[in-house]
């Protein structure tokens, strides 16, 4: 069990200024925060920033915002804007140091720190955030010096007492530590962080009954408290009572069944007590969460093994070596496996490979014989049993970041009908010169828009508009616009070759008709992604073609070359129309012209700095690219002008995780 260190957050002392309009804004913002609604405390400060840019205030507490998003690299752009705008806030430079720290640059975490220190002398939370950096560099006897002030400060500051404790306990000072969790217990006897902390502390000194004592009491503060359970169950496995060890790992997975380690921790146990088939059945579940994790492969194997099923050991050695072609132990194992089945020279081969990749490591490690393995990034993040890419599905504490969601590109844009709800729920994005000409030409009626969200409308609405547009061609109105019209009412009816036969007829008798051109390269590419995503035998009426990638595997690549000469051809009549750039950019995307892509998404950022679609997509193909720096700049952007998935997006890919 690991015990992380907390960042200290303190937000009582800060003084907010401004006009009172203002400040209430600001408190609507803060009080969101207070609730864990960081998505609206992040629209309450978007707002105030809008109108007044030289405030300081609304970028810190954005900032506070985006670092419980984890969205570090985001609330330092913002806490940057502050100090720049009030160069003597020190919680902005306490702050700031804070997402240094989460960021892993401990250095510039360092610089924050004294600059904070220098501006808030007394201020306990960045004596105590300090003493976190310290420890993560393992400079413990500094760390322990900030925390001990820490608490001079602010006596009863019971967060002081527990990083005390563990900077203790790192320095081996046990009795240190129990004594600084005692305090804090005493001083809140309801703290399951401090029982949980001071249960680690006793059963990493072997006191499992007295450790077992205190999970007791975490969990009857919170019963859904995982850590405690596992830690208990560790407990209870130390003084051999299996049966106890077994019903917390079920309380576990009655919680949260996707929890990796309890079924690796159950499998290792019911292998010890002779239950195989129960020990490979949790396995067959890890391989559901994560199967991509060589170890749950190779400890199957080791199972199969035993039991007798020599072929299945085979298939999952085999696995293992598949994913990382340099694990050695598995070369050992199947050797052994290919062995008992009389495949002498596969044996031999397996067991030849596995010494070559012992004497290079070997060599890379200063003679460490152990070393079997390789131990780099790239092996942590294969043996890695918890996944990262398995995220709990509800919302917790207002962490969107943690919301399960489908990785997608932000979709085309097109014209479309403004209906009034769209008004009420804010649904409305972007406004451009040519729809506005339309509604002002027509009184609005019907009102047009452009905008990528697939409305639903009722059926009635739609058939009133295609009553406007008859009615447009009775009263001799323009037949350009009323086949225009005419083909926004099919598109909402998914009626697409009805619309571009009046996007044709459109442009027979305007060929500069900038929208006719935008709705049918809209109709094109979302036909294209309709074949794409069905049965494969479908596919004859889309151009394919097929390229090598790096890694010398044929890919199959759409042709999107019929809407990207749509979406040009608005580029040529204008070329700061960003929705036909935006809408070429995926059409590139998903023909995997990657570069060509980015460029459009990057011209229309250029045109629209608040384009938070262009942001995200490019921020995906930043990712594809693994470009990972880049891509959390971009999805935090998208998160910021509204786009939360980004968050999730954000926090599985552009993060480095706990190990």
């Amino acid at each position: 069990m690991r015990i992380l260190l907390s960042i200290i957050f303190s937000l009582s002392s800060i003084c907010v200024f401004g006009q009172w309009d203002t400040q209430k804004v600001i408190q609507q913002g803060r009080s969101a925060i207070y609730f864990d609604d960081y998505i609206s405390a992040i629209n309450n400060f978007n707002n105030i920033i809008r109108v007044k840019p030289h405030l300081a205030e609304p970028y810190f507490f954005r900032a506070l915002a985006k670092l419980n998003l984890d969205d570090s690299m985001g609330a330092i752009r913002d806490l940057n804007t502050a100090i720049l705008n009030n160069p003597n806030y020190g919680y902005a430079y306490l702050y700031r140091g804070v997402a240094y720290h989460q960021l892993e640059k401990e250095i510039l975490a360092i610089e924050d720190y004294k600059k904070s220190l220098e501006l808030l002398p007394s201020e306990p939370a960045v004596y105590v955030n300090m003493g976190i950096t310290l420890a993560s560099l393992k400079r413990y006897k500094e760390a322990e010096k900030f925390y001990s002030r820490a608490i001079i400060l602010k006596p009863k500051m019971t967060e002081a007492y527990l990083n005390r404790a563990l900077v203790r306990e790192m320095a081996n000072d046990f009795e240190g530590a129990l004594i600084d969790c005692n305090a804090a217990i005493k001083l809140n006897l309801f703290s399951a962080k401090a029982y949980g902390l001071r249960a680690f502390l006793r059963q990493k000194n072997k006191d499992y009954r007295g450790a077992i004592s205190d999970y007791d009491i975490v969990l009857k503060i919170d019963d859904k408290d995982i850590k405690a359970y596992m830690g208990r169950a560790l407990a209870y496995y130390q003084l051999h009572n299996f049966k106890a060890t077994l019903l917390d790992y079920k309380k576990i997975i009655e919680i949260d069944s996707n929890y990796a380690y309890v079924y690796y921790n159950r499998s290792m146990l019911m292998s010890e007590i002779g239950d195989t088939a129960a020990a490979i059945a949790d396995l067959d579940k890890l391989i559901d969460i994560n199967p991509k994790n060589i170890i749950i492969y190779f400890n199957r194997g080791n199972i199969k093994k035993q039991i007798g099923d020599l072929e299945g050991a085979l298939y999952d050695y085999s696995m293992a070596i598949n994913l990382y072609p340099d694990f050695a132990r598995a070369y050992i194992a199947r050797s052994y496996v290919k062995r008992d089945i009389d495949d002498e020279k596969g044996a031999k081969s397996d067991y030849i490979k596995a010494i070559r990749i012992f004497d290079r490591y070997k060599k890379m490690k200063a003679g460490d014989k152990s070393a079997l393995v390789d131990t780099s990034a790239t092996f942590n993040k294969l043996i890695d049993i918890n996944s990262r890419n398995n995220n709990v599905k509800n919302i917790v504490n207002g962490r969107v970041q943690d919301k399960n969601v489908i990785i997608k590109l932000e979709t085309y844009f097109r014209t479309t009908y403004l209906h009034v709800d769209s008004l009420r729920a804010g649904r409305v994005q972007y406004y451009d010169n040519y729809t506005m000409k339309f509604n002002q030409k027509y009184n609005y009626s019907p009102a047009i828009t452009v905008s990528n969200r697939d409305k639903v409308y009722i059926k009635s609405f739609l058939d009133n508009n295609l009553m406007f547009s008859k009615e447009k061609e009775v009263n001799n109105t323009s037949k350009e616009d009323m086949h225009l019209s005419k083909s926004i009412f099919y598109m909402q009816e998914h009626n697409y070759n009805s619309a571009i036969a009046q996007i044709d007829s459109c442009l027979s008798l305007n060929k500069k008709n900038i929208l006719a051109y935008l709705n049918r390269g809209f109709i094109k590419a979302s036909m294209i992604d309709y074949i794409e995503s069905i049965d494969s035998k479908t596919k004859s009426s889309v151009k394919i073609r097929t390229s090598v990638n790096k890694n010398n595997s044929k890919q199959i690549i759409i042709d999107y070359s019929g809407p990207i000469e749509d979406f040009s051809t608005c580029i040529e009549m204008n070329s700061n129309f960003v929705f036909a750039r935006f809408n070429r950019a995926n059409c590139y995307a998903k023909s995997l012209q990657i570069d060509k892509a980015i460029e459009d998404y990057t011209k229309v950022i250029a045109l629209e700095p608040s384009f938070a679609q262009a942001y995200f997509n490019r921020g995906l193909l930043y990712i594809y690219q693994n470009e990972i720096d880049k891509a959390a700049a971009d999805l935090s952007k998208s998160g910021e002008f509204g786009i939360v998935n980004s968050y999730n997006i954000l926090n599985r890919y552009c993060i480095k995780k706990e190990k």
